[in-house]
């Protein structure tokens, strides 16, 4: 029986960041570490963050800019983790990924501790809340308009679909389309939707014999 190889809570590959942040993690001390995993909190929760936070504890090993992309590394990371679901992935998993990335025990300990902690709750809202996402879709209107007259004859009484919808960014968009390619669109539309719940039944991580 074969068993598909565990992937790490941050992918397949390490991110650049999370690389930078595995280099230079030597130089970074606990109380240092420990207050950047605590913006990176903050960060999560919408905070500002000023330039000076990071000035205020560079040292001869580590410059501002140095501990700007340790700081990116680590919020990266926080993200990544708390896009897996408790169930998904166990602390001591986690633990392993870290140690693999050359973080000391008691750093790794402090992320595990963020990541499974009582706020967990209130940080996932706060990301979901804070992402960057698309226009959504507020409403969606449409009609049947056939023209009688029109100087091309070629479309007298014939039948169009006139669109209107409103985005949740304030924008309306309003089009027309002929019957034909409305049929298009529905038709496209309904073999997508199959192809998502097709794709929601399929096993893909499972066990073969």
């Amino acid at each position: 029986m074969s068993v598909l190889a565990r992937t790490t809570f941050y992918g397949d590959r390490v991110p650049p960041e999370v690389k930078f942040l595995s280099k230079n993690l030597s130089s970074l001390s606990h109380a240092n570490y420990r207050l950047l995993l605590k913006l990176s909190v903050r960060y999560i929760e919408g905070a500002e963050l000023k330039p000076d936070v990071f000035e205020n504890i560079q040292t001869d090993a580590l410059s501002a800019e140095v501990l700007v992309k340790i700081f990116t590394g680590i919020l990266l990371l926080l993200k990544e983790a708390f896009r897996k679901s408790e169930k998904s992935i166990k602390q001591e998993a986690m633990k392993q990924d870290l140690d693999d990335l050359k973080f000391p025990s008691e750093y790794s300990d402090d992320f595990i501790k963020v990541v499974f902690g009582a706020r967990r709750e209130i940080l996932n809202e706060a990301l979901v809340r804070n992402r960057c996402r698309l226009p959504q879709l507020d409403d969606f209107k449409w009609r049947i308009d056939v023209a009688i007259s029109n100087s091309a004859l070629s479309r007298v009484l014939e039948p169009a679909v006139i669109v209107e919808m409103d985005s949740s960014v304030g924008k309306t968009h309003k089009f027309e389309m002929s019957v034909t390619k409305f049929q298009e669109l529905r038709y496209t539309v309904a073999n997508v939707l199959q192809e998502m719940q097709d794709l929601e039944q399929r096993n893909i991580l499972k066990m073969q014999d």
